[in-house]
């Protein structure tokens, strides 16, 4: 079961993709269904008890813990609802938690555990549901969106419309978590680091600076700058994890990408649907809605550099992958104003030399801190 909710500001941040699957220990004869959905600043846990006898009455406790189920901690104490002692037997049960009242921030392998005591025994039946690839936190960064680590199917499905087999191989990538910029680098940015650096300043092409997003840099332009901001380049598998936000589909918009999405060339549009509007240049950056994790212009606007070298990938599992040893070609992720809407699928990947100027590539920073 998945549910999604929108991104909030303020002291709520949330970043989408919640998985329902149920565990249940051996012990779970009693609690069953356990289940979570978001509501503002809360989130709500279902649960049933199953199999009780008349007049039987349960301690309930939900604990939550961050590292997957391998510590649980303290049970939660901000919740209200069919908790604490004296819970009946029956289904539909409901418990809300004001998480920013009990924590400054709710990140990682999320689990839930729900804890039931029978009143007068030593036996305690419990059942957990995960919550992964999600965030809560009490503060917005205007820079930095949090990107939760987890596992996600790389590449794209044998029928996704506009792939090339050869090289968007499906395999299962694991990722630590990692900070990504919300926004492409913007001239502003790029400007800045010219003037300290005495670096010449790449041409706008006539389209303005400020927000815009910096443009004709070569992948060695875009490492320099990373480097001299304390950062680095996004590996691929970062990137796409990022720009997939939780998502299987071709684009983290869904089956379909549309010109009020994101800024590429409407006279191509994806898989024969109908044509939108060809700017012909870029916009200024966050010109259109983020993805689920707060990201913006992940599909179109500028192509983005990725730190990897390009080559076929590996059907193998990987954790945190760097890309193969030094080859010829660099990697362009995420299309452009200029590209097709089949080249800012998610899965799409464009060799380009690493020394390249163009007028479509820009860059996009990552932060491990």
């Amino acid at each position: 079961m998945q549910i999604g909710s929108t991104s909030k500001t303020g002291r709520f941040i949330t970043l989408l993709l919640f998985s329902g699957v149920v565990f249940l220990n051996a012990n779970a004869q009693l609690i069953q269904n356990v289940k979570f959905t978001t509501a503002g600043k809360q989130i709500v846990i279902t649960y049933d008890i199953a199999g009780a006898q008349s007049g039987q009455l349960f301690d309930v406790s939900v604990f939550c813990s961050t590292d997957g189920g391998k510590t649980l901690g303290s049970p939660l104490s901000r919740i209200s609802g069919d908790e604490g002692p004296g819970i009946a037997g029956g289904s539909g049960k409901r418990i809300t938690w004001d998480v920013l009242t009990e924590r400054d921030n709710l990140v990682g392998n999320v689990l839930f555990e729900v804890q039931a005591k029978s009143s007068g025994t030593s036996t305690t039946a419990s059942s957990q549901t995960r919550m992964t690839q999600t965030q809560f936190s009490s503060s917005a960064d205007p820079y930095w969106a949090e990107i939760p680590g987890g596992t996600f199917m790389m590449g794209s499905a044998s029928n996704e419309t506009g792939r090339i087999a050869v090289n968007e191989t499906q395999h299962l990538v694991t990722l630590s978590p990692f900070k990504m910029s919300k926004n492409e680098v913007t001239f502003d940015e790029y400007d800045a680091f010219c003037i300290a650096t005495r670096r010449r300043k790449p041409d706008e092409d006539g389209w303005g600076r400020g927000t815009r997003p910096v443009i004709n840099v070569s992948w060695m332009d875009a490492k320099a700058f990373a480097d001299w901001k304390g950062y680095r380049l996004p590996t691929e598998a970062e990137w796409e994890y990022a720009c997939r936000a939780g998502t299987t589909s071709p684009f983290s918009t869904g089956d379909n990408l549309t010109t009020d999405q994101a800024n590429f060339n409407g006279n191509e549009p994806y898989n024969n649907n109908s044509k939108g509007k060809a700017l012909g240049k870029t916009q200024p950056v966050g010109s259109y809605a983020p993805n689920a994790w707060g990201l913006y212009d992940m599909h179109g606007n500028v192509s983005e550099w990725v730190n990897d070298y390009f080559g076929v990938y590996s059907a193998a599992e990987q954790t945190n992958p760097k890309g193969p040893d030094q080859v010829s070609y660099r990697i362009r992720r995420g299309g452009s104003w200029y590209d097709s809407g089949a080249e800012c699928r998610s899965a799409s990947r464009i060799k380009w030399p690493s020394d390249k100027i163009d007028r479509i590539v820009g860059i996009r920073l990552v932060s491990d801190k």
